[in-house]
């Protein structure tokens, strides 16, 4: 039986199986110093069985413990670095989307602002057209009233007035 000592550091599932193994040899030397008090009326038999027992059983169990708490708290320690990475990382993930979200949140703006613009003054440039259309339909209608006031005028100081007409009609 290999006796793990120092600080050597060892694998959890190893270090479990060796201090199970020492906990069974204990509680059957335990045992066995249990009843040699029950059935021995001597008690300095329980002392020499004590006493002849070897220490590094003792010392082996409490060695693997120590060990098995050690690489307990290096294992706590390494998750929980972990964890805060992942924390840490999942908040960057975070901060980046709510930039990104921000980002496009304000080109969509942009975007929308730019096409209302463009509408506006394309309304604008239809209204002034419409203006400047309405304008010219009105100067055309007051030329065309003048110039047909003018042939009535025509018309009404030439008491007989002749017509000529081709069979074509013109």
């Amino acid at each position: 039986d290999k006796l793990v000592t120092g600080v050597q550091t060892c694998a959890l599932p190893i270090c479990i199986e060796g201090l199970e193994g020492r906990i069974e040899i204990k509680f059957a030397q335990l045992d066995e110093l249990v009843r040699l008090r029950l059935e021995t009326a001597d008690a300095q038999a329980a002392g020499r069985y004590l006493a002849g027992l070897p220490v590094a059983v003792t010392s082996g169990v409490v060695e693997l413990a120590d060990q098995i708490k050690q690489e307990s708290g290096r294992l706590l320690r390494e998750r929980t670095r972990e964890r805060t990475m992942a924390e840490r990382n999942s908040r960057i993930l975070e901060t980046m989307s709510l930039c990104m979200a921000l980002a496009l949140l304000g080109g969509a703006v942009r975007s929308a602002r730019r096409s209302s613009e463009a509408r506006l003054r394309a309304e604008a440039a239809l209204k002034q057209t419409n203006e400047a259309l309405d304008q010219r339909v009105r100067e055309r209608t007051r030329e065309l009233a003048q110039a047909n006031d003018s042939l009535r005028l025509l018309a009404d100081s030439i008491p007989d007035m002749v017509w000529t007409v081709t069979p074509d009609g013109t």
